[in-house]
């Protein structure tokens, strides 16, 4: 199954500040070992099976945790069977949530230049599909920028967006469960990275469609993206 889904695109020009992005989301399976794109730091979630430390603040954050403001009862843990690639991935378990969101995340920040344009993407795959009410996404916090998750499918999703930046800023990326949450919006993740888009690839589909044509672009909202069609081995 392939689906092209542009949730959101911002016109930089009508506004000096303007954010520009844009949203895709490929459903698996995936061939093994295709596509490109750069870990954050602790991103590909291999630094050892366990529970992943909980933090409330911004200010203590170093490498990858898990990001909640008490009392909130979700938990993470890196385990093999939340792995899209390599050995292990995170699980991210809402619990009996309550608060204003929880999220996986890596430290320290990284500086976006004006201007520049990363990719924001990640392997994530959500347990239980539609039975899940709450919000699943990536975000870069400190911006509006989010790549949001289907609860349509419980297969592996490889979610991604592009991301052109106004000003210099300081940024993280995050994976984040927030809204109506239950326990069934538990999700896996694994490789959450940011990349710079001349350098950026997705993971061929198993089942590869035929390419879009100019028109379809147009219709998607998707020309002058500059979607890469190059596949890299990782």
């Amino acid at each position: 199954m392939y689906r092209i889904i542009p949730l959101c695109a911002a016109l930089g020009f009508l506004m000096a500040n303007a954010e520009i992005y844009a949203n895709f989301d490929l459903v698996g399976p995936f061939v093994p070992g295709t596509g490109y794109w750069s870990d954050v730091p602790y991103g590909d979630m291999e630094f050892g099976p366990g529970k992943i430390t909980t933090t409330g603040s911004w200010d203590t954050k170093v490498g990858f945790q898990l990001l909640a403001t008490p009392p909130v009862s979700g938990n993470a843990f890196t385990s093999s069977a939340a792995a899209a690639v390599g050995n292990l991935g995170a699980d991210v378990v809402p619990g009996t949530f309550s608060g204003a969101g929880i999220a996986v995340t890596h430290g320290p920040f990284f500086t976006l230049a004006e201007g520049q344009t990363v990719v924001l993407s990640a392997f994530v795959k959500r347990i239980n599909g539609s039975a899940g009410t709450g919000n699943v996404y990536l975000d870069l916090w400190g911006t509006s920028f989010q790549v949001f998750v289907p609860n349509t499918t419980s297969e592996w999703q490889f979610v991604y967006g592009t991301y052109t930046s106004p000003i210099q800023k300081d940024l993280v990326a995050r994976a984040v469960v927030d809204g109506a949450v239950t326990p069934f919006d538990e999700f896996y993740v694994d490789d959450l990275a940011v990349t710079h888009v001349a350098d950026f690839s997705p993971p061929i589909l198993l089942s590869a469609p035929e390419p879009m044509t100019t028109s379809a672009l147009v219709a998607a909202g998707l020309v002058g993206l500059g979607v890469s069609r190059r596949f890299l081995r990782r």
